[in-house]
């Protein structure tokens, strides 16, 4: 009986300094995250193509994290991009004209809980974010390959600039 109540004391300690549960569900596993989508022309890693995307299909957190994992695992690997409907999905055909890549976005509200002290209620902070998916098929429609850029949207403006400024470099002057 004496040593319940020190170690349940410690166990209310611990339990205070741990992060919430909440944070950590839904990430992706970081062996499968590190392996990149590879371009079906070229071979070689894929990179983003984020358009500008103005109307967002607005998804709960945990079916975002859910079609991130379908991109991740190769689930929509052999199926048609007709099964899959987003309002906002837009398209281009690659350079070799053998290959599309197609892209959608989705937004969401993350939750995380901040703790502020061992007395105090946690408080919970709310941040937009947005997940933007490619999407590598053939001419037919067949999917070959996804992959995703998840971020706020200052993030993936930002990204966007950049991916613009390299496009722009990499043209030849005339």
């Amino acid at each position: 009986m004496k040593y319940i109540i020190p170690l349940a004391f410690i166990f209310v300690l611990l339990a205070g300094c741990v992060e919430s549960y909440s944070h950590k569900t839904g990430a992706p596993v970081p062996q499968l995250a590190r392996m990149p989508t590879l371009d079906p022309e070229t071979g070689k890693p894929a990179k983003w193509w984020l358009p500008d995307l103005s109307d967002e299909e607005k998804v709960d957190p945990l079916e975002a994290r859910a079609q991130e994992r379908r991109c991740m695992y190769n689930l929509y690997n052999d199926k048609n991009i007709s099964e899959l409907s987003h309002p906002n999905m837009t398209h281009k055909t690659l350079p070799q004209k053998k290959n599309q890549v197609w892209a959608y976005s989705i937004s969401y509200v993350e939750e995380r809980e901040k703790s502020r002290g061992f007395f105090l209620r946690n408080e919970i902070i709310k941040k937009p974010a947005s997940t933007i998916f490619n999407i590598f098929t053939d001419m037919d429609g067949k999917i070959l390959a996804c992959t995703w850029i998840r971020g706020t949207s200052a993030y993936l403006a930002e990204q966007r600039a950049k991916a613009a400024q390299d496009a722009d470099a990499a043209r030849p002057a005339p």
